[in-house]
C-alpha cells in the first residue's frame, strides 16, 4: 500500500515539475500526428495544481501541410473529479491570439478541418462517443478564421462566400456540449469583421446548435452598424460538405421579426443594393433554397412611407435583376418617390 501511494504521490509532483510536462507533450504531440496523419506540434504546458492547464503554442497541419490550427495560448480550468466518469466537465476554456485556416481543394474533397476531426473520432470508442462533453464557459480575444474553396473564383466587389477572411474576433460561449455528433452552445456574445470588405459584425447572441444534418441559431440577434438581423434561422443538408453550396444545396428556414436590412449591407451580397443608401424594416418567413426562396406573410417598410406585405416566391437569386419573381400583395401602399427609384430613368415616363 505505501509503495502504491509513493508511486501515486511521485507521479503527481512529476506533473508538476515543467520539463516533465514538457516531454510529456512531446510525446502526445507524436502520438497525435502518427494517428491522426496530421502534423500535430505544442510547444509546452503547464499543469497548476490539478485544476488548470495553460497550452502554449499549439499547430496542427492539414493533409496538405497547411496551418489548419494556430493557437498562442489556451488555458483550461477544470476539475479532476468531473473527467473522471462518463460525462466530462470543464469549468473554463480560454482561448487567446489563434486562427483557423479551413480550406477545401477541390469539389470532390471534404474540407480540411472535417478530415482532421473525422480522424480524431477513429480514435474514440463508441462507448466514448455516446458520452457527453460539457464546457461551463469559453472566452477566446485575437482570433481569425477564414474560408477557402480554392476551386471557385473570386466574388468581385461583393462578399465573398468562398473566400473569406473574419479577424478581430472576440467571443463568450456558455453551456458548450458536444454528444455524439451534435454540438450545442449558448453565444452570449460575438464579434468579429470581415478584412475584404469591412462588414462589421458588431454583436452576435443566439443558441446555436449543428449536428450532420442541420445548423441553427435560435434566438438570434445580429448587429452591424447599420443593420439587425432577429428570432430564428435553420439551415437544412444532406451533409456538412453542402454548407459549401449554400446557394442550391441549402435548406433554409427563417423567421425574421422586427428586422431592419440596411442596403450598404446588402450591397455586399447583391450588386442591386449598391446604388441605394436606405434602410429596409423586415418581417416574414423564408423557406427553401436561395435559388428557390419562398418568403411568406412578409413587411417591408422602407422610404418616406411605403410599405409592401404578402407572399413571394423568387427564382435566380442571388443574381436579383435576372431573378424571376412571382408576388401577391396586400394591404400595401407606395410613395411616389420611393418607387421611381427601383425604375430605370429611361421607363420614368
Amino acid at each position: 500500500m505505501i509503495t502504491i501511494m509513493t508511486l501515486l504521490l511521485t507521479a503527481m509532483l512529476l506533473l508538476l515539475i515543467p520539463s516533465f510536462q514538457t516531454y510529456m507533450v512531446g510525446k502526445l504531440s507524436n502520438w497525435l500526428t502518427t494517428q491522426t496523419g496530421h502534423q500535430v506540434s505544442i510547444e509546452a504546458v503547464q499543469i497548476k495544481w490539478f485544476d488548470q492547464a495553460v497550452i502554449n503554442g499549439i499547430a496542427v497541419f492539414d493533409q496538405n501541410e497547411n496551418i489548419m490550427v494556430r493557437m498562442d495560448e489556451m488555458m483550461v480550468d477544470f476539475d479532476l473529479r468531473n473527467l473522471a466518469g462518463d460525462s466530462k466537465f470543464v469549468d473554463q476554456v480560454v482561448l487567446y491570439d489563434g486562427e483557423i485556416r479551413v480550406r477545401k481543394y477541390s469539389d470532390s474533397t471534404s474540407v480540411n478541418i472535417t478530415v482532421f476531426l473525422d480522424s480524431l473520432k477513429a480514435l474514440v470508442t463508441p462507448k466514448e462517443r455516446r458520452s457527453v462533453f460539457h464546457i461551463q464557459d469559453v472566452r477566446a480575444e485575437q482570433l481569425e478564421f477564414s474560408f477557402d474553396h480554392m476551386a471557385r473564383d473570386s466574388l468581385e466587389g461583393l462578399f465573398d462566400y468562398n473566400h473569406f477572411e473574419l479577424v478581430d474576433i472576440k467571443l463568450n460561449l456558455g453551456s458548450f456540449n458536444l454528444v455524439r455528433d451534435t454540438v450545442e452552445f449558448k453565444i452570449n456574445s460575438l464579434s468579429a469583421e470581415d478584412r475584404a470588405t469591412d462588414l462589421r459584425i458588431q454583436s452576435l447572441t443566439s443558441l446555436f446548435r449543428i449536428c450532420q444534418k442541420s445548423l441553427s441559431l435560435g434566438q438570434l440577434k445580429l448587429e452591424t452598424p447599420h443593420s439587425i438581423v432577429r428570432d430564428s434561422l435553420m439551415l437544412s443538408f444532406d451533409r456538412l460538405q453542402n454548407l459549401s453550396y449554400i446557394n442550391d444545396s441549402v435548406t433554409i428556414y427563417a423567421n425574421l421579426t422586427r428586422t431592419t436590412l440596411h442596403a450598404q449591407d446588402l450591397g455586399l451580397f447583391s450588386t442591386f443594393f449598391q446604388k441605394f443608401n436606405e434602410p429596409y424594416d423586415f418581417s416574414g418567413v423564408l423557406s427553401g433554397k436561395v435559388k428557390d426562396l419562398n418568403m411568406k406573410d412578409f413587411s417591408i417598410v422602407y422610404g418616406n412611407s411605403s410599405r409592401i406585405s404578402g407572399d413571394a416566391y423568387f427564382r435566380g437569386l442571388p443574381d436579383l435583376p435576372s431573378t424571376y419573381i412571382e408576388a401577391a400583395v396586400n394591404r400595401s401602399y407606395f410613395d411616389s418617390e420611393d418607387l421611381l427609384k427601383f425604375i430605370p430613368v429611361n421607363a420614368h415616363d
